[in-house]
């Protein structure tokens, strides 16, 4: 039961826009589908990563990847995060780069398992 999968975490965060796409926005897609996932399972979402200043969409590949380098974890999260399971959400996968660094900061934070969910892979 996906219900029973889903509820094993103990928290779910999301991969950061930049700072100018929620600018041009008004809004994170990733957050807004993270508060409403939170919303009906009832785990806790937390904000888990700073964002990089630059808009990934117009970055080739290496480019895309040099940015996503910038991605930081907020002070909240150290040691807060051991052992436990988080979900990341992400709203868009096209090289990988921003989920992929939101992972390495959470292994290196101890975090055992995590998962990614892609709403649209470009």
């Amino acid at each position: 039961d996906q219900r029973v999968f889903i509820k094993s975490f103990h928290l779910i965060t999301f991969a950061p826009s930049s700072f100018k796409s929620v600018q041009n926005l008004g809004f994170d897609h990733g957050e807004y589908m993270a508060e409403r996932i939170s919303k009906e399972t009832g785990i806790p979402l937390r904000a888990l990563f700073k964002p990089s200043k630059t808009e990934q969409k117009k970055l080739d590949m290496e480019s895309r990847k040099e940015n996503a380098e910038q991605i930081m974890l907020r002070h909240y999260s150290a040691e807060r995060l051991k052992g436990k399971r988080v979900l990341v959400i992400d709203d868009v996968f096209t090289t990988g780069s921003t989920v992929g660094s939101c992972v390495k900061l959470l292994e290196n934070q101890g975090v055992h398992s995590y998962y990614m969910t892609v709403f649209k892979l470009v």
